[in-house]
Formats: C-alpha cells, structure tokens, sequence
C-alpha cells in the first residue's frame, strides 16, 4: 500500500477564524493533495462558532454578525474544501460549539427531529462525513486505533498527559483547548500510545473570544498524520508561528507564510 495522510483541522470558529493562518493549513493540504497522498481531511471540531445562538448570557454588542451569516460563511466554507480536495475524504466532527444548535432546538419543540447541524451544514449534499457530538464520540484516523475526537478526556494545564492517563490504552488526537501539546508513554502490553493537542485556528482579537481574561494561552496549528502501513503511523503537529510580519509554518523542510 501506498502511503495516505490525514489532514487535521481544528477550532476554526468561522466565522472568528484566522484567514492567513487557515490559508497556511490548506496550503500543506494542497500539496499532500498534489502528490496524491491526502487520503481525508478531518475536521476535528468548532469549526463553526454559532455565537447567535449562544445562551451563555447577554450577547456582546461588538459582535454584529448574525446568525444567518455564521451559518452561510461555514457553507461557503465546506463547499470550497469540497471543490477543493474532490477526491479526499472529508469528516465533520461536530464541537461543542455546533452543538448549540441542538441545545437551542431543545428549547424550541417544534424544531425537534427537523433541524440538525448536518442538514443546516448541507454535509449529505456535499458529500461530508458527520460525526456527532457525544460523551464516546471518536473517528478512528486512516483505519488505524489513533481516535480523533473534539474534546479531550481531561482539562487543564497538561490536558495531554491527562487525557494519555483518562485514555484506557489508546490513543488521542484532539481540540478543543486551543493548545498544543503532545505526549507519549507506553501501555503494559508495550505499545507506544500518545496523545495530542493539536490547537486552533480562530483569531484570538476577535471580540467574540474577549471572555478571557488575561492572555490567551493559545496557539495556532494543525497536524498532518502519515500512514505507512496497516496500522504504522506518525503524527506531526504543525505550529503555525507569527514572525515579523508573516505568519509562518514548516513540514516536510518547507517553510510556509504569508
């Protein structure tokens, strides 16, 4: 078998999302996809923010995009990846963020079994794998046991290594916390397990991220996961770093800006 790689993106929180640096994502991605080894895109979750139908509180009023609008800016969005990336595989994991949309429907009964983030998305129409959010949701990555989920198994400051620990033996590839952090260890039957943090590629100045207090303890990336056989597998997290006036990113010894 030839070798396949998956390109993971997560956190996009269109439409709060960083152009450049999602241009530097889709840039590695069109060129695994030239070489014929961009075998599925993983969107690993939030990649629609939903704030207009948040319920956690007053709404800001800095914030003016409204919900119809959040709603077409991801469409436009999954159906350039689609015309884009023809031949991959595209799957949608749904975030908490997308969930507010279930939990909005939840309080208005006449949507219930109507309206969903896939069919709102139109993903059965662009030809987009959906998996939902769940306490157990996971895509297994390639066809291998490295599961892709949105949220990790535990929080905080070393969510890796927490989440390695919560795992059960397996391994994890996740959002959520906007962070990047990887880890290794070994299960007692002596296989390599690991767990990742791949962070976001929201833009932190918009005010729609301004809850936090401080400073965002955020970075952006994404990662690039390489099958070579079966089951054989490596992972690389790809930070994408501000330098100067570009932003900037490198794999496979290439160096990627804008």
């Amino acid at each position: 078998m030839g070798i396949k790689r998956s390109l993971v993106l997560s956190d996009l929180h269109i439409p709060f999302h960083c152009n450049r640096a999602l241009d530097l994502a889709l840039s590695v991605g069109d060129d695994l996809y030239s070489d014929g080894t961009l075998d599925e895109i993983i969107l690993n979750g939030d990649i629609a923010d939903f704030y207009g139908i948040n319920q956690h509180g007053a709404k800001d009023p800095e914030i003016i995009t409204s919900f119809y609008d959040e709603v077409s800016h991801v469409r436009k969005f999954l159906r350039d990846l689609r015309s884009r990336f023809q031949k991959s595989k595209i799957i949608f994991i749904e975030g908490n963020h997308c969930y507010r949309l279930a939990r909005f429907c939840n309080k208005v009964p006449e949507l219930s079994g109507i309206l969903d983030t896939a069919s709102l998305l139109f993903l059965g129409e662009t030809g987009i794998n959906f998996i939902p959010y769940a306490i157990y949701q996971k895509y297994q990555v390639l066809g291998t046991k490295l599961i892709a989920r949105h949220e990790p198994f535990a929080m905080g400051l070393h969510c890796a290594h927490s989440t390695l620990v919560k795992a059960g033996g397996s391994s994890v590839i996740f959002g959520h916390t906007h962070r990047i952090q990887s880890i290794y260890g070994t299960s007692f039957n002596g296989t390599t397990i690991e767990a990742h943090s791949v962070g976001w590629l929201g833009d932190k100045n918009q005010p729609v991220f301004s809850y936090i207090k401080g400073f965002h303890n955020w970075q952006q990336g994404f990662s690039v996961i390489t099958l070579i056989d079966k089951e054989n597998y490596f992972i690389e997290t790809i930070p994408i770093l501000d330098q100067g006036k570009f932003k900037r990113c490198m794999f496979n010894g290439y160096i990627y800006d804008n």
